[in-house]
């Protein structure tokens, strides 16, 4: 069924009226008959709930008014193909709608080639959930199944939008792109749900956690509202469901709460599912004691101990970071143990400013899956990663900078606040006369900044003009850069020492990363470096998040545990393969044993600043023999 001409010529009208107008000038104005224009109200209120808001007022007309920006697409007959597939969407997983192509195709004006494709789209990923299917017969198309599954792809659809609204959005922003997709008074009633748990004197541990709450609170009221509830749940009484008991009477109260505006009756079902998804996300009342917390203190503390030993710093004392470490473990196991995905919104910019942690984070959760069976994902390894980098600030020791300076018209307040632009807002600055620093241990100093010439010295040193000028703060930042790496050199070609020439595989013809990655791990298994499970723990590695790390450069890894001797081979592909989502041609594979654990952080930081310093490696070892690249590794 589609809206015809002269129904658009109403929507026209009413669209343009900033008052109401009575059925009979309607009619007047379209030449039609009273009757007319009743059926064509009652249609247009029939076929488009969605887009238009028919208001109507005994006494005073009919008035209405688009509820997205919708003009321009009716009188051209075009709908985007996002909104299509989502509007699609909104009718087949959020309302339960049986459609037929035919009617979608008229609805949004697009072929019926097109509405095949969306629900092609829509049935890959209702066929992800072994409790879901989209039926097509004689009545339509509809999807059947598990509520619960369904429930959850509602979530992912959220999320998707979420994504598209970038980082930095809000809850205000989100709740108003939702609306497009579900009831405005549910949308309205969720997001009153953060005065809600101030009242109940509940928290979110993390603000990221608002916005899944807030996704899930919304998909249950529209499905409980439209009597869809989840199936009955075995409660299990043992273990850690016991805690997500607790947060029964936390989601019975928010249910209750949101009752007050919004009418819907939920089931015990509901309620225990909402309790495991707060569970999930962390939303406690203030009382509530993390007695199955402390079981999970053992695996921190060993984890912290194999980081401590990687980054050689001594993280083992700092209280804090084990407290927080283990409750984010418990609930990172509770998650997934229940598949409660958390989307990691900075995860892209945690693996870009620290690889070299993200990759170390990896290998550690790589051997406590082994050892304790926790699970772990791409996302959840970038939240923890962020912990230990927490704590490394924390632990960052102060800078001893002096600057010498005679007295003069420049106030010491300019000079410090010029040079804190280009070092640490950690570092200590002192100000002294040329005479005062002739009694200064200069061992203790880490470097002097000079408005006059001083005697040679051991200490980094940069003369500079008393007015700190922009061609002085680069003299100051290039010294300080060079304090901050004085043991770079040492480490940029660490991994070379666990290379050998044997497992070099260069200039190779592998068309694909299954190709690669098998003769490797079997060449190293047949040499006794590692075990045939080691090479389990690398595919595994490789479906839980991507290896690529740019530049045509992917560096494979897999579980400590399996290593006998720590290896670095290295493959060199004539042209690129597909690795996931990318193509790569240069491979290293480090595999690194536990003797080696003190000294991986070294090993992988010496492989990210080879490729950085070789950035056009990829296209530089075409031109060049093994004897070149060889030497490229080993120098001398």
């Amino acid at each position: 069924m589609s809206v015809s001409k002269r129904q658009i010529r109403i929507l026209e009208i009413l669209s343009n009226q900033d008052s109401f107008m009575t059925v009979n000038e309607l009619a007047d104005e379209i030449k039609v008959s009273v009757r007319t224009v009743y059926y064509d109200l009652d249609q247009i209120q029939l076929m488009m709930p969605d887009q238009f808001e028919l208001i109507r007022r005994p006494g005073l007309g009919v008035r209405g008014q688009w509820k997205k920006t919708m003009t321009e697409k009716l009188t051209t007959q075009e709908f985007d193909d996002e909104y299509v597939y989502m509007q699609i969407f909104k009718q087949l997983v959020i309302d339960s709608k049986t459609i037929t192509i035919l009617n979608l195709s008229s609805e949004y004006y697009v072929s019926t080639t097109s509405i095949v494709e969306h629900l092609s789209q829509i049935e890959s990923k209702v066929s992800s959930s072994s409790q879901l299917q989209l039926i097509s017969d004689h009545l339509g198309t509809r999807v059947q199944g598990s509520e619960y599954q369904r429930q959850q792809l509602m979530i992912d659809f959220n999320n998707h939008i979420l994504e598209q609204l970038g980082p930095n959005t809000t809850l205000d922003h989100f709740a108003e792109m939702l609306k497009r997709f579900y009831d405005t008074d549910i949308v309205e009633a969720a997001s009153n749900f953060q005065e809600d748990i101030k009242e109940l004197n509940l928290r979110i541990v993390a603000p990221y956690y608002q916005f899944n709450i807030f996704s899930v609170l919304i998909v249950m009221m529209q499905r409980i509202r439209n009597n869809y509830h989840i199936e009955s749940i075995e409660h299990n009484s043992s273990g850690k469901n016991i805690y997500a008991l607790n947060h029964y009477v936390i989601a019975q109260t928010l249910f209750e709460k949101m009752k007050s505006t919004v009418i819907f009756e939920e089931t015990e079902s509901d309620i225990y599912t909402l309790a495991v998804y707060l569970q999930g996300y962390r939303l406690e009342f203030e009382t509530i004691q993390h007695e199955f917390v402390h079981s999970y203190q053992d695996i921190a503390r060993d984890l912290i101990k194999k980081m401590s030993l990687a980054i050689n710093e001594d993280l083992t004392q700092d209280d804090l970071l084990l407290n927080n470490l283990s409750v984010h473990l418990y609930h990172m196991d509770y998650r997934m143990k229940h598949n409660i995905i958390i989307r990691n919104p900075l995860l892209s910019e945690i693996i870009k400013d620290f690889r070299l942690m993200y990759d170390l984070v990896w290998l550690m959760m790589d051997t406590e899956n082994e050892i304790n069976m926790l699970t772990v994902t791409e996302d959840e390894v970038g939240f923890l990663l962020l912990h230990f980098q927490t704590a490394l600030d924390r632990r960052q020791s102060s800078r001893m900078i002096y600057v010498v300076s005679q007295n003069s018209y420049v106030s010491q307040d300019f000079i410090l606040s010029r040079i804190r632009t280009v070092v640490s807002s950690l570092d200590v600055i002192k100000i002294v006369d040329p005479e005062a620093i002739l009694n200064v241990d200069t061992n203790q100093i880490d470097l002097i900044i000079s408005t006059i010439p001083l005697e040679t010295m051991a200490t980094p040193y940069a003369l500079v003009s008393p007015l700190i000028t922009s061609n002085d703060l680069l003299i100051i930042a290039q010294k300080y850069q060079n304090m901050l790496t004085t043991t770079t050199f040492k480490e940029n070609n660490t991994f070379n020492h666990y290379t050998n020439p044997k497992f070099i595989y260069f200039m190779k013809d592998a068309s694909s990363k299954e190709e690669i990655l098998n003769e490797m791990l079997s060449d190293l298994i047949e040499f006794d470096y590692i075990d045939e499970r080691y090479a389990i723990s690398v595919w595994t590695r490789e479906k839980e998040g991507g290896t690529f790390v740019g530049n045509a450069t992917a560096v494979p890894h897999g579980s400590i545990k399996y290593v006998k001797e720590t290896i670095i081979p290295i493959w060199i592909n004539k042209t690129p393969v597909k690795w996931g989502d990318n193509k790569v041609q240069i491979v290293f594979l480090y595999a690194i044993s536990n003797d080696d654990l003190k000294n991986s952080k070294t090993i992988i930081k010496s492989i990210l600043n080879f490729l950085k310093d070789n950035k056009n490696l990829p296209k530089e070892v075409q031109s060049m023999d093994f004897n070149t690249f060889k030497h490229l590794v080993y120098g001398g």
